[in-house]
């Protein structure tokens, strides 16, 4: 489906519309623009049942460039999505899709950290 209207959605709003899902849809991809995308993945993972925060998200926190994918999980039905309710699964930018031997160790560590989650 596509829905224009969240092109220039802000987080609140998209998350509303995540809300509205019904039950029977177990995965979602949203393709959005920012900073509504990174501040999502930000707000939706800020912490795990723990309290603690998740390391990744630094990385997320740093930059979320076009074409970032953030992969999340929740433990909850749509409508209950809340702050704090998902955990980062991965993470990867278009430059980790073409990391070279010679690459810089930042989009290597990036890739390591994406693959290992």
């Amino acid at each position: 489906m596509i829905e224009p209207a969240l092109y220039a959605a802000t987080t609140e709003e998209v998350l509303d519309r995540l809300r509205q899902l019904p039950d029977r849809i177990a995965c979602a991809m949203l393709v959005g623009h920012n900073p509504a995308a990174q501040m999502l993945v930000l707000r939706l993972t800020n912490h795990d049942s723990a309290g603690i925060e998740d390391p990744g998200r630094d990385v997320v926190k740093r930059k979320f460039p076009t074409g970032a994918l953030a992969t999340l999980a929740f433990d909850c039905q749509w409508r209950e999505l809340a702050p704090g309710c998902a955990r980062l699964e991965g993470f990867t930018t278009p430059k980790a899709f073409s990391v070279a031997p010679e690459a810089a160790p930042e989009a290597r560590a990036r890739l390591a950290w994406t693959a290992a989650r």
